[in-house]
């Protein structure tokens, strides 16, 4: 028997272990990252468009205002994931703007409307690998077409 062949051939088979399992563990967390990031994404795009038909219905009741306070629940508890989880700088600034709007009572819903819109783009942009470069780029050819 051929010991330096067995040593290399354990040798190998051992670096081989180590490196798959270390390599699927990196390729697995960022593929989970993504896949929170786009649930998170999903449940604050979900959530500006309650507030957008929020803003737009203009209720007057108190049963319908009450309607819109597990919203606004849910949105802190995201605005906070967000800040966990995205790593852009411009969404997180974004989302800083846009708690402390909030946690200041500001009722100038075009602000609050772009802001949350905002955040959006900068979600999906992250969660699905797009630079923002190339999201204001599409905007803008579109704005002018539609113009």
């Amino acid at each position: 028997m051929n010991w330096s062949t067995v040593a290399v051939s354990l040798a190998c088979s051992v670096v081989v272990a180590y490196l798959s399992t270390h390599f699927t563990h990196l390729v697995w967390g960022k593929q989970k990252r993504r896949e929170q990031q786009l649930a998170v994404a999903e449940r604050f795009a979900n959530i500006r468009l309650q507030f957008y038909v929020y803003a737009n219905i203009d209720p007057k009741t108190t049963e319908e205002r009450l309607k819109i306070a597990p919203a606004r629940v849910e949105q802190d508890s995201v605005l906070m994931l967000i800040c966990t989880l995205f790593k852009r700088r411009d969404t997180i600034l974004w989302t800083i703007k846009l708690r402390r709007a909030i946690n200041e009572h500001r009722t100038d819903i075009e602000v609050m409307h772009r802001l949350r819109l905002d955040i959006t783009v900068g979600l999906f942009a992250e969660a699905l690998g797009i630079s923002m470069n190339e999201v204001s780029k599409r905007i803008h050819a579109l704005d002018g077409e539609i113009m």
